[in-house]
Formats: C-alpha cells, structure tokens, sequence
C-alpha cells in the first residue's frame, strides 16, 4: 500500500492477519490514520529506553499535575518495580506481552495485586501520553489481558457449622 506524506510517496508494508475481519479492521485503521494526516513515531524519541522516558515523563508530567505524595509513589514504583525488569527496553519495542509478563513476574515476587494495579496504571497514563507526543503508534498498556484484583473469584460457601448458627438467628414468620 503507499500512501503520500509531505508531499512524498511513502510505502507501507503489508502483514498478515489470521481472518478477513483482522484484515478490514486493519485497513480502517489505517485509511482513519491517514485521513488525519498520520505522524509517524519520532524516531530518535521512539528508540530511547523506558526508563529514560519514564523519568522525564514523571519529571514533566509530574511536577505539574500531580499532588506531591501521588508523584512520591509514582518514582517509587517506576524506580523500584518496572525499571528494573524492563527499563532498558525501548520504548518503541513495549508490547501487550512485554506488560503481561511483567504484571506476572511483580504477582510473582510478592507485590500485592493492588500494587500491581498500580505499576499498570502508571504505565497506562505515561505511554499515552508518550501515544499523543508521537513517540509510539499506540498504547500497549491498553492491550493487556492480565486481570487483577477479585475477578473471576467466587466466595467460599458458607460451612455446616456457619449455615447452623444462621439459621438459629433467623425467625421464621408466616
């Protein structure tokens, strides 16, 4: 497919896909890019690591938009949870998979589910804003599937001994 840009012909090339749906929803998404007058990614922004871009997002973003103890925990996490298992990737190469496997290794190592809520979020919020600067196409943090907090739990029954002293406090009427 080529299509023009700054007055000059650009070529794109094709991928494949699984299903014809795949195929169309693809090529909407892209007629939708360039009716808007598609950027592509800054490369020399798209090709830094994530850890450069997190710390100065959270220096930029930070500073200016959030309270200071929300900005505290936000250094913290970044410093002590994400750079360190995936700081050195970068940004341009942050994939679905690449956040799922992080969520699973930090569940792993004992972070509690609302912790790890938490790294998402942080992400989430800073790779679309990284999204909206033109550094990355689109927000991996978006296409995760990894579910944490109670989804999908259900509660334990109650026992014999629990249903008996309910049923010895509930009157019955007719």
């Amino acid at each position: 497919m080529r299509y023009k840009l700054d007055g000059r012909y650009k070529s794109y090339v094709k991928k494949g896909f699984l299903t014809r749906k795949d195929a169309v929803i693809h090529e909407a998404e892209m007629r939708q890019k360039l009716s808007r007058g598609y950027v592509p990614p800054k490369a020399e922004k798209s090709s830094q690591s994530l850890e450069t871009y997190l710390d100065d997002w959270v220096e930029r973003h930070g500073e200016t938009n959030l309270r200071p103890s929300t900005l505290i925990s936000y250094r913290s996490m970044i410093r002590n949870h994400i750079n360190p298992l995936i700081g050195q990737v970068p940004l341009n190469r942050v994939t679905p998979e690449l956040l799922d496997d992080l969520f699973a290794r930090l569940l792993a190592e004992g972070l509690s589910d609302s912790s790890v809520r938490y790294v998402k979020r942080i992400l989430s919020v800073a790779l679309e804003h990284a999204r909206k600067y033109h550094y990355i196409d689109t927000n991996p943090a978006k296409d995760t599937i990894t579910r944490l907090g109670r989804q999908g739990k259900t509660p334990d029954p109650y026992t014999i001994e629990q249903m008996r002293q309910l049923l010895g406090t509930v009157s019955w009427t007719q």
